[in-house]
C-alpha cells in the first residue's frame, strides 16, 4: 500500500522470460530484498509482469493499458525482445527499435523512466538458434539515445551460463537463472540507490522508513500458516486444494491458498508447506 507516499516503485515488463524468471519462478531472494540487503533503508515495490509470446508489437498494441495499470509507478524494467528475434535473424530489427522508442515514449509521457535489459542469450545447443547481435545493438542504441539507466546484460550472462538455461528449449531461465536474472537486475540498478545515499548524492527514492506498508505478510511456520500485518477485522482462510477450508495450524505438507478480505482490499496467495 503507497497509498501515503513512496516512489520506490517497479514494474517488470516482459515476456514470458519474466513471467517465469521474475514472477512464477520462486527464489531466496528477489530484487527487492537484494536491493534491500545491500541498501537497508530501502525496499523496492515489484509488480511482476511478464506475458508468454508476446512480441514488442504486442505490447504496443497494450500500451493503452499499461499506461492505465502501471503508468504511476517510478521504474518500468524491460525485458523484450527475445520473440522478436526468435529464429536468430535480424529481419524484425528495424519493426522492433520503432516499437521500442513508442515503449519508451509512452513510459516518458507518464513520467516513467523505462531500464531495457539487453535480451536474454539462449544455449544454441538446445534451441538450434541464436539472438542476432543486431538486436542487442537496437537496445544499446535506444538507452543511449534516450539517456536511460543501463540495464542488465542477460546476453552477456547467459551466454557464458547456459547450464542456467531450461534443458528443454534452451531459452526460458530454470531455478539457478531465475535467481541469477534478480541479481542482475539487481547489481544494475544498485547505482540509483548509491546516488540516494552517497554522501552529497540526491535522494532518488523515498526511503522505506517513510512508507505506510498495509499489505498483510504470510509465512510458514513449523507448518503453519502465520498471518501479520492484517487489519483487525480481515478474514483470514486457509484452501486446500481441493477446496476444503483448513485450519491454519499444523497443516500437512502440500500447497494452499490464502485468502484475505477485509472491507477495502482482497488479497491471494499461494502457499507450499514443504
Amino acid at each position: 500500500d503507497m497509498s501515503k507516499g513512496g516512489n520506490d516503485t517497479w514494474f517488470f515488463m516482459g515476456t514470458s522470460i519474466s513471467q517465469m524468471g521474475i514472477k512464477s519462478i520462486e527464489v531466496d531472494s528477489n530484487f527487492a530484498q537484494l536491493i534491500h540487503a545491500r541498501y537497508s533503508d530501502y525496499y523496492p515495490v515489484m509488480l511482476r509482469g511478464g506475458i508468454g509470446c508476446v512480441t514488442s508489437s504486442g505490447v504496443v498494441d497494450g500500451l493503452k493499458y499499461y499506461g492505465e495499470y502501471v503508468g504511476n509507478v517510478t521504474y518500468w524494467a524491460i525485458e523484450m525482445g527475445t520473440n522478436d528475434a526468435w529464429g536468430g535473424t535480424n529481419d524484425k530489427v528495424p519493426f522492433f527499435k520503432k516499437n521500442m522508442q513508442e515503449i519508451i515514449d509512452t513510459a516518458k509521457a507518464h513520467n516513467v523512466i523505462p531500464v531495457i535489459a539487453r535480451m536474454i542469450a539462449t544455449n544454441p545447443d538446445v534451441a538450434k538458434w541464436q539472438v542476432h547481435e543486431d538486436f542487442l545493438k537496437a537496445i544499446d542504441e535506444l538507452t543511449e539515445a534516450n539517456n536511460l539507466p543501463k540495464g542488465p546484460d542477460f546476453f552477456d550472462y547467459f551466454s557464458k551460463h547456459p547450464e542456467e538455461l531450461s534443458t528443454s528449449d534452451g531459452v526460458h531461465p530454470a531455478e539457478k537463472g531465475a535467481a541469477s536474472m534478480h541479481r542482475l537486475w539487481a547489481e544494475a540498478m544498485a547505482p540509483l540507490y548509491a546516488a540516494g545515499v552517497e554522501e552529497g548524492g540526491t535522494e532518488r527514492f523515498v526511503p522505506t522508513k517513510n512508507v505506510h506498508f498495509a499489505m498483510p505478510q504470510i509465512r510458514v511456520e513449523d507448518h503453519s500458516i502465520v498471518v501479520t500485518g492484517a487489519d483487525a477485522n480481515a478474514s483470514v482462510s486457509v484452501v486446500s486444494p481441493m477446496g476444503q477450508i483448513m485450519n491454519a495450524q499444523q497443516l500437512p505438507s502440500g500447497n494452499y491458498m490464502v485468502i484475505i478480505r477485509t472491507s477495502g482490499m482482497s488479497m491471494t496467495s499461494r502457499v507450499t508447506i514443504k
